[in-house]
């Protein structure tokens, strides 16, 4: 059975191949806001929501057809919380969960009234995930282990970090403040195929213009 990004390539390339010349338009974006960890996967258990921040270029090709680049980054805290669970009296430094992504998709508009439109957006494309340094300081060795000193270790300072592919599937609003720029906010969900698959739900909003 085909994966889905091979359908989506496919799309792409169909797209590419229907371009009359009185609906191309360069489009510039920039978008920022906050990103959840989602599953399946332990993000969901050990990381915070964190920052997020993106930034596109679209090619119009049709009235509501699109082919869109993006660059983003969201950086996830460490749940400092689930940690003291323990028992132990503990100071964390690091161990954030940063993901770096380059992506290609396609937006479909969908025209509602002048200035109101709903759209979808859905990509594929290559994400670096790091799971960075979690230093434990422990307050009270004797009585969390039993001995005068006391050194704990966390699982995300032994993953490092890898390039693995993953698929954005997203949905927004864009409200049109002139015809050629608009604010916008897209909720998205996003799954990076890893050894062990992770998700994030970046929530962004952005301004956008055309030219």
């Amino acid at each position: 059975m085909a994966r889905p990004s091979v359908y989506l390539i496919l799309l792409i390339v169909a797209c590419i191949g229907m371009q009359p010349a009185s609906a191309q338009e360069t489009r510039l974006y920039l978008g920022s806001g906050v990103t959840f960890p989602a599953g399946p996967g332990d993000v969901v258990d050990f990381w915070n929501r964190g920052l997020t921040v993106d930034v596109g270029v679209g090619r119009r090709f049709q009235d509501r057809l699109e082919f869109t680049a993006s660059v983003g980054r969201a950086r996830l805290p460490i749940a400092s919380d689930k940690l003291l669970a323990i028992g132990a009296d503990i100071e964390t430094g690091g161990g954030d969960f940063a993901v770096s992504s380059a992506r290609l998709g396609v937006r479909l508009e969908f025209e509602r009234g002048t200035w109101f439109r709903p759209y979808l957006h859905v990509g594929v494309g290559a994400y670096r995930v790091v799971y960075e340094e979690l230093e434990i300081t422990v307050a009270n060795p004797q009585e969390a282990c039993g001995q005068p000193t006391c050194s704990l270790t966390f699982g995300p300072a032994e993953r490092g970090s890898s390039t693995v592919p993953g698929m954005q599937l997203g949905a927004g609003i864009a409200y049109y403040l002139t015809d050629g720029m608009w604010l916008y906010a897209e909720p998205s969900y996003h799954i990076m195929f890893a050894t062990e698959r992770t998700g994030l739900v970046p929530l962004r909003i952005g301004i956008a213009r055309s030219f």
